[in-house]
């Protein structure tokens, strides 16, 4: 199978000297579903913004169904950030959740209805007409949410994506990532989440890769975890 998203020796230092991520070397296929695990500040959420074009990589190459272009990317992947505020943009939730279809070229009632569909399939759609910066964490999250996956993205990139919900919210997210086809790299703390969803997983340390495996290998080892200060399961 071929892999659509491959990583060569990718490095990244910010302009202050600090190395975030060092020999980063990464392949997700079509479909895979692959937690993102480490303490904080090991370069996760630095990962994430790279891969999605949000920055531009020190060193290294990204490569999106073969091609290197971070505008290319940039439109095949949607990114949840840890900071919902960041992402909302527009007066009312239904307008925000319809941005990126509709700046994609599809007609406003048709961008709309989708958007409608998405809030819908989330439990949310009581706050279509909404004021999102008015909106409680939880609620917010949700929205940024609905308008990442509006945008149809062939990969997920979540940071941390259930930060602030309440445990119905909770649910209601992990429910879709679970039945979602879409590939998807899932940084997270919560590993009860990451086991009920991802196929596999890494450990990030230091803007390294220090482990990958199956779920159960990883998240089975104590001393593994504990190593990289990850709680181990009760």
């Amino acid at each position: 199978m071929k892999n659509f998203l491959e990583i060569q020796n990718l490095f990244y230092k910010y302009p202050d000297g600090h190395e975030a991520l060092k020999k980063i070397n990464l392949e997700i296929n079509p479909g895979e579903k692959i937690a993102l695990v480490g303490a904080n500040g090991s370069g996760k959420s630095t990962l994430l913004l790279l891969i999605a074009g949000a920055m531009e990589q020190t060193e290294g190459k990204i490569f999106f169904d073969g091609s290197e272009d971070s505008n290319f990317r940039r439109k095949k992947t949607g990114l949840i950030f840890q900071d919902a505020d960041d992402q909302i943009l527009m007066p009312s939730v239904i307008e925000d959740v319809a941005f990126s279809p509709a700046a994609y070229g599809m007609k406003a009632d048709e961008a709309h209805s989708m958007a409608m569909k998405i809030l819908e399939s989330l439990g949310i759609e009581h706050l279509a007409n909404r004021v999102p910066h008015k909106l409680s964490g939880g609620e917010k999250r949700m929205v940024t949410f609905a308008g990442t996956l509006a945008a149809e993205p062939e990969l997920l990139l979540l940071d941390e994506p259930t930060a602030a919900l309440d445990p119905a919210g909770c649910r209601r997210v992990i429910k879709f990532l679970k039945n979602t086809k879409t590939a998807m790299l899932l940084a997270t703390h919560d590993l009860n989440m990451a086991l009920e969803v991802c196929d596999s997983a890494l450990i990030m340390s230091h803007g390294e890769i220090s482990a990958r495996g199956t779920l159960p290998e990883l998240f089975g080892d104590k001393k593994l975890l504990a190593r990289y200060n990850l709680a181990a399961f009760d």
